[in-house]
């Protein structure tokens, strides 16, 4: 987990990603000593296509689409505030090693069908 301090009224970027087409959901969380209130704003694809800022609550989830590739979340508190972030790093990664791991699966089989019908 990683944690962020925000000033109040301030845009902050809690959350980029950059040229990972993977789909994924972002939880976070927000703590502060006053009512939690302010925006969320989400940079989505090279295309231009950003979302309507979204209200920030206490505990949020941003979903990142398959186009989304230039990806960054921005969070502007109405008081100070703590972001908690609760996804990994890699959070990619476990979908890829599948991806490759399969590759390599049919590369094998491919190369003992031959084998097999000879």
């Amino acid at each position: 987990m990683v944690e962020i301090e925000v000033a109040a009224n301030t845009g902050t970027r809690i959350y980029r990603r950059y040229g990972n087409g993977l789909p994924a959901h972002v939880p976070f969380d927000v703590a502060s000593s006053a009512p939690v209130s302010g925006t969320i704003e989400v940079e989505g694809s090279l295309f231009g296509r950003n979302r309507e800022p979204a209200d920030l609550q206490a505990s949020n989830v941003v979903a990142k689409g398959f186009w989304d590739s230039k990806f960054s979340i921005w969070v502007t508190p109405d008081n100070d505030a703590t972001v908690t972030l609760h996804t990994r790093l890699a959070d990619g990664v476990p979908r890829l090693a599948l991806l490759a791991g399969f590759v390599v699966v049919v590369a094998v089989a491919g190369a003992l069908v031959p084998l097999f019908l000879s």
